[in-house]
Formats: C-alpha cells, sequence, structure tokens
C-alpha cells in the first residue's frame, strides 16, 4: 500500500492591527473574506466527508448496488442475514461486503427459503465478499442448518471461511446448496466442516458452479439406509445438464461413511486443472465421474494430483472410477495428470471403470500401478514407482500443495504444457525445468508475488492430528520453491514460525511419509479501521487472496484520519485579534 504523506498544517490567519471598530461594516453584497485557516478547516471538512463516502461505497463493481455489514450478530439492522434479505428484494446485480469477524448463524428453523430463519438464501445475481480475506471472514453454520442456499440467478462467494453447515439427515448441500438453473462461483475461499447426505461441502445439480483457488476440507457425507452418501467435498448430481469447474484448488480429508466420492462426484460435463485432491477417505473411491439415461457430457483432468486416497472397501478405483450406463457418453480425459498412493482396503486401486466408461490418455500422465490400464502413451509412466510427494503444506500461492521431492520421475515429465498450462496450483510459471512436471505442482518454479490471506483448517475424520494454518500475507520479492528431500515421519507436523511479527504456520498430512517446510519474514500488522495487513514473504502458508478493494479502503481510511486529525489541530488555535 501507498504511503500517505503528511498534510502541511493549514496557515494561521494574519493578526488585524490598526483598525478603527467604529469604522461602518462593509457592504452586505460582498461576503466577507474567508479567513486562511477557516478555508483550510472547510477543505479538510469536505476531504473527510469524502473519506467517509467513499468507505461506504468502495467494494461494489460498477453497476452493482452494494450492502455492507456492520454486526456479527445473526440478524436486524447490519447483520449479514439483513443485507441479506435486502439484496434479495433489489432487482439488480448487488454486492453484499462482510468485513472481518466471526459470524455465527443463530437464528434456527429449516427447510425455509426467504431468508429469515436457518441458512442464507440467496436467490437474485449477488456477490458476497469477506473484504479481509478468508482468514479473517468466517460465516459458521453452527449446525442449525447450511450456510448458503442458492436459488436463483448467480452468486460469487469470495475471501470467505464457510464452515459449520449441517442441513439435517438426508439431505444435500453441507455448507452450499446450489440450485438448478443458478450459476454458482466460490473463489479464494475455504469450505469446511460441512456434513449432509451428497455434497459434504457443497451440493448443486444442473447449474454451474466454479471453485477456484480454494480450499474444500474437512467435510463428511453420511449415508441413510437405503441410500448411500456421496461427494464428501463435492457433489454434483445433474444428470449431464449443468457443468462443474475445479481450478488451482485443494480438496482433502474429506470423509463418507459407508458412501461413493469421498473428494468428487459429478454426472456433468467437468473440467478440473492444477488441482491436488489428497487424504479423502470414504467406502469407495475418491473421484467417481457418472453417465445414466441418454444424455452426453465429459470430463477433463488436466495437471492433476490424486494422490493417497484411502477406501475402506475392496472396491476398484480407490483413486478415480468411471462408470458410464449404455446409452449415455462422457469420455474421461486425463493429461499431464499424477495418480498414485490411492488404496482400497490396503490395495492399489488408483484407476477403474464399469459399463461402458473408459479413462482416455493425451500423454503424459503417470500412475504407481497397472490399474490405470489406459496409460499407455509413450509418454506416460505407468507402474512407475520412482515418484514421491511432500506432505501437504504450505509452498507458496493461494492453497496448500504437496511437492514433487527431488529425483521424482513426474519432474520433467510433462512435455511442453506452457502453452496449455502456462503456471501450476500455486500461479507459479511452467516449466521450470527442462520442461513440465506431471500433476499440480511445479518443482523448483518461483512463486510469483502476491497479497493474500488464508484459512486453512483441515482435520482428517480418521486420524486424531490436524492440520492448521492461518497468516495473512504480501510478498515482498518472489519466492523458489524447490523439492523437499524424502523423510519418513508418521503423523507428527511439522511446525515453522516466521519472524517479525508472531505467526505460527502448523503443517504435515498425517500418515504420509515426507515433509516440507518453507521460512518467510513478516512486518508489522497495521489496522485501519479494524482491518489487518501483514506484509510477509509468499511461502509461510497456502495463501488465499485479498479482495482487490481493501487497498482502497486503506487509502480512503487514511485521508478521513488525516482530515480529522487536521480538523482537531485547527480548532485548538485561536485566531488573535
Amino acid at each position: 500500500m501507498a504511503h500517505l504523506a503528511p498534510r502541511r498544517s493549514a496557515p494561521e490567519s494574519t493578526p488585524v492591527t490598526g483598525v478603527d471598530r467604529a469604522a461602518p461594516p462593509r457592504s452586505p453584497r460582498r461576503s466577507p473574506r474567508r479567513a486562511p485557516g477557516r478555508r483550510a478547516a472547510a477543505a479538510l471538512t469536505a476531504t473527510a466527508a469524502a473519506s467517509l463516502l467513499g468507505l461506504g461505497l468502495v467494494g461494489a463493481p460498477a453497476g452493482a448496488t452494494g450492502f455492507a455489514v456492520t454486526t456479527t450478530t445473526d440478524g436486524g439492522a447490519g447483520s449479514l442475514r439483513d443485507a441479506v434479505l435486502q439484496a434479495n428484494a433489489h432487482p439488480g446485480a448487488d454486492t453484499i461486503t462482510v468485513p472481518p469477524g466471526h459470524y455465527t448463524l443463530t437464528i434456527t428453523g429449516t427447510n425455509e427459503d426467504a431468508g429469515a430463519t436457518g441458512d442464507l438464501d440467496l436467490v437474485g445475481d449477488v456477490t458476497i465478499v469477506g473484504s479481509g480475506g478468508a482468514t479473517a471472514t468466517t460465516i459458521d453454520g453452527a449446525g442449525i442448518d447450511r450456510v448458503f442456499d442458492v436459488q436463483g440467478g448467480s452468486a460469487t462467494l469470495e475471501g470467505l471461511t464457510i464452515t459449520g453447515g449441517d442441513p439435517g439427515t438426508g439431505v444435500s448441500g453441507g455448507d452450499i446448496l446450489e440450485h438448478g438453473g443458478t450459476n454458482l462461483t466460490v473463489q479464494d475461499s475455504v469450505v469446511s466442516g460441512g456434513n449432509a447426505l451428497f455434497g459434504g461441502g457443497i451440493a448443486g445439480s444442473t447449474g454451474t458452479l466454479a471453485v477456484i483457488r480454494s480450499e474444500i476440507v474437512d467435510n463428511t457425507v453420511t449415508s441413510i439406509p437405503g441410500n448411500g452418501s456421496t461427494g464428501g467435498a463435492i457433489a454434483k448430481t445433474g444428470n449431464q445438464q449443468g457443468s462443474l469447474q475445479i481450478i488451482d484448488s485443494l480438496l482433502a480429508d474429506n470423509h463418507t461413511t459407508d458412501g461413493n466420492a469421498g473428494a468428487v462426484y459429478a454426472a456433468v460435463t467437468t473440467a478440473i486443472t492444477n488441482t491436488t485432491i489428497s487424504g479423502n477417505t470414504m467406502g469407495a473411491r475418491a473421484v467417481y465421474f457418472e453417465a445414466y439415461g441418454s444424455a452426453a457430457s465429459s470430463a477433463t483432468l488436466t495437471n492433476v494430483t490424486i494422490a493417497d486416497n484411502i477406501a475402506s472397501g475392496a472396491y476398484a478405483g480407490a483413486g478415480v472410477y468411471v462408470n458410464v450406463i449404455a446409452g449415455s457418453t462422457m469420455p474421461v480425459v486425463f493429461e499431464n495428470t499424477l495418480v498414485m498412493g490411492n488404496l482400497a482396503n490396503g490395495q492399489p486401486r488408483n484407476c477403474a471403470t464399469s459399463g461402458v466408461g473408459a479413462i482416455t490418455s493425451a500423454g503424459h500422465n503417470l500412475a504407481d500401478d497397472t490399474t490405470c490400464t489406459s496409460f499407455t502413451q509413450a509418454t506416460d509412466l505407468n507402474d512407475d514407482h520412482a515418484t514421491t510427494l511432500g506432505a501437504l503444506g504450505a509452498n507458496g500461492g493461494p492453497t496448500r500443495t504437496r511437492a514433487l521431492v527431488a529425483g521424482s520421475s513426474a519432474i520433467d515429465a510433462a512435455g511442453a504444457c506452457g502453452a496449455k498450462v502456462p503456471a501450476d496450483q500455486r500461479g507459479a510459471p511452467r516449466p521450470a525445468g527442462a520442461a513440465c512436471d506431471i500433476g499440480a505442482f511445479e518443482a523448483n518454479a518461483v512463486v510469483p508475488v502476491t497479497t493474500s490471506t488464508t484459512s486453512t483448517t483441515s482435520t482428517s475424520s480418521t486420524s486424531s492430528t490436524s492440520s492448521t494454518s492461518s497468516t495473512t500475507s504480501t510478498t515482498a520479492a518472489p519466492t523458489t520453491t524447490t523439492s523437499t528431500t524424502a523423510t519418513t515421519t508418521t503423523a507428527a507436523p511439522t511446525t515453522t514460525t516466521t519472524t517479525g511479527a508472531p505467526t505460527t504456520t502448523t503443517t504435515g498430512d498425517p500418515g504420509l511419509s515426507t515433509t516440507s517446510t518453507s521460512t518467510s519474514t513478516s512486518a508489522l500488522v497495521v489496522g485501519v479501521s479494524g482491518v489487518a495487513v501483514e506484509p510477509t514473504a509468499v511461502g509461510s502458508t497456502g495463501t488465499l487472496p485479498v479482495t482487490g478493494s481493501d487497498t482502497a479502503r486503506l487509502v480512503l481510511a487514511g485521508a478521513f484520519l488525516l482530515s480529522v486529525g487536521g480538523l482537531i489541530v485547527l480548532a485548538t488555535r485561536r485566531r488573535v485579534r
């Protein structure tokens, strides 16, 4: 943020001497000359007013109506619920700005779709932005209902931690539900701690769903008698109507109870790019693509890492499973994708298909067993055991990743991918070596300069160890993340403490064999109007970006404070006559 130059003090008015106090006053038609000090005071007053006005208006996109939230209380004037209700009543596009804070839903009452009780129902075109980023702004369902129910229009949820949603037994969408025909984008956010029958984090049907630079972690789906659960992180059940995009994101430590798809269930056209799917546990399969009826869809996975997902049953395809019923079509294409360490009942089960389902290789894929039978291109590495991944941790960029360990056969094995996928999951440019790397992580790549905030909590439902990171950071220079050297570790996490402002980052994925750590330097925290900004070098933790309106708000807040300070100084000076 640019530093504001101090304002010069306004000049004092010149003392008046030698005035004939019996002289008649000036003509009333001429305004008395305002003293320079008063002119300065008026100017400062105008600046202060403009600053306050700007603080109220900054943040809403052009053409959108903005609503500000002023209290963490659920319900009543200034609450997030009240802002949602106002946006729902407004016919145009709206933006709701949510300041840093923990907003807990407390007004009970499920199955109500007007937003008055339970979850927050969104019915129009609305963007809800956490002004301090996901670290600072949490919307908590507290188990009374899901958090957001997108019933109409287009919704964007940005810079938020959305957690604690539970709509009840046998209901879909633990934290977020996307209804048919709607458009939902979740970006620079964390979705965690949700529980439902389908889609522990997010459930959707025939609408469009995009997950960008976000972490969908530690969600659960729970079966009921006669109906198995599916989609620990995301369930998209649109029967080939609608779409799903997952870009630069992490799906980890999600769980299904006696169900399918610990991470993703998709029955719609799907594209997954630069994404890590790791550490999910389930009855069967981590990623499940399905087509039925007579509709057509497709799925593509490009530079994806699908690793160490664990199925408790002896089912095929603990990593990826494709089930296509005759009469439907759903080609599934893998490119530059790493599939390894996925186990069903303790046995390697990276890939499987059923019905007329098939997996097609577009080249440069790697599997560490023989179950991905379609990895037959000359550039594919099948049954390859020379790749090791580091623990899930903070390697720079918007989300946590799993680094390729030095010596991995996945390094420089993805060819000239730069034109198609010019950066990895962290935003680091590809290639960093002679060629691109297979998977979501590019070893030895320089993470770009970014201003960002993280709020990540991941707790495995099958382990007593959890990993948590929470840091606000602004880089001063690019950071290079290099491959780590393989070491042996158990469930104990690795802790990295940065210098400067006290910040502790704990990383570690229970049961994984390699740990990667990084170090950064922090500067002082500066608070303006309740917003904290902490400059830190990228690499201390995964990071989720602060929204762009914050800089403008801080500048306006600074101008306002300087203006008020000037008024106080002027008020204390008396004119000498």
